[in-house]
């Protein structure tokens, strides 16, 4: 992305937007691995990014880069705490606990695979989704893999829900 001249100087003159952002939408959670720091730079690409999709027909360029700014660092922060959250299950594995638990999920992904098979494809599609959706996956992402919208993704997810709720060997898993 190359900026013009313009799109240049709207950055310049706006750039306290980043600070406000900060101020109004943010808190860095405590022992979170992004800092205030990282978060202006974010805010600042956001900036750019704003400055480069602005069209003056819209609305006000502020009101604009105001919100591509929050969306870009609430974008990241998001990815830090999923990234965390995965971390997390792999940082305490003591006497096996971890272990015990991709068991007991590898079982379950197992039963669910089964209950696919007899499933009509959109729904053995929302199943495999499920699960993706398990393993961190964003619906987007997984769009992505299958060559689809997001929404068709939602609608299989739900359908393969419906369908599992009736299911008895998952209902014997989940109370035995």
């Amino acid at each position: 992305m190359t900026l013009t001249q313009e799109q240049i100087h709207l950055v310049e003159d706006n750039m306290g937007l980043v600070g406000q952002v900060l101020k109004n939408c943010v808190t860095v959670p405590k022992g979170s691995v992004i800092t205030l720091e990282d978060l202006e730079q974010i805010g600042r690409i956001g900036l750019c990014k704003a400055a480069y999709a602005y069209e003056q027909r819209n609305a006000l360029f502020s009101t604009y880069a105001y919100i591509v700014i929050r969306n870009e660092i609430f974008k990241e922060l998001s990815k830090q705490w999923r990234r965390t959250k995965h971390e997390d299950d792999w940082i305490e594995d003591t006497e096996g606990v971890y272990q015990d638990r991709l068991s007991n999920i590898e079982e379950l992904v197992s039963i669910l695979r089964k209950e696919s098979e007899s499933m009509p494809q959109s729904s053995a599609k929302g199943v495999n989704a499920l699960i993706l959706l398990a393993e961190g996956y964003t619906c987007k992402e997984i769009a992505a893999i299958y060559g689809c919208t997001p929404n068709l993704v939602t609608a299989w997810m739900s359908n393969a829900r419906r369908i599992l709720k009736k299911c008895e060997a998952l209902r014997d898993y989940c109370v035995g």
